[in-house]
């Protein structure tokens, strides 16, 4: 009886055993698991990273670009806000006074003499 009384510990004890390594086995299949998908968002967030540093690149790039075309912008409208620079429109051209004319007939005359001397050269040319 003692002895059976042992078998039936041990029959039970050894079941117990093999429960808890079942127990165990899952416990480690879980943890796998977990693993796995733990390494698959490490993976994920490592490419997101990535991206996110590639896109802050071209921002900082993109950035430097539009104060460089701002700056340029901002020198131009110095340039042409100056009011030394600029000359105001005339609506009406001015008038032409005595001395305009006196110019403009002195430029008739001198435009004429150089034509007029320059057909003399041209006949004496071809008459040698």
């Amino acid at each position: 009886m003692k002895n059976l009384l042992g078998q039936a510990m041990s029959d039970l004890s050894s079941k117990n055993s093999l429960e808890q390594i079942a127990l165990k086995e899952a416990d480690i299949r879980e943890t796998r698991a977990l693993l796995v998908s733990q390494q698959s968002e490490w993976v994920r967030l490592r490419e997101l990273r990535a991206s996110l540093a590639k896109q802050a690149a071209e921002m900082r790039r993109d950035t430097e670009e539009n104060r460089k075309i701002q700056a340029n912008a901002e020198r131009e409208m110095q340039l042409i806000s100056n009011a030394k620079i600029l000359l105001e429109p005339s609506p009406v051209p001015l008038p032409i006074g005595p001395r305009k004319i006196f110019l403009l007939l002195a430029a008739l005359f001198v435009s004429l003499g150089g034509a007029y001397v320059a057909t003399i050269l041209a006949e004496r040319l071809q008459e040698a």
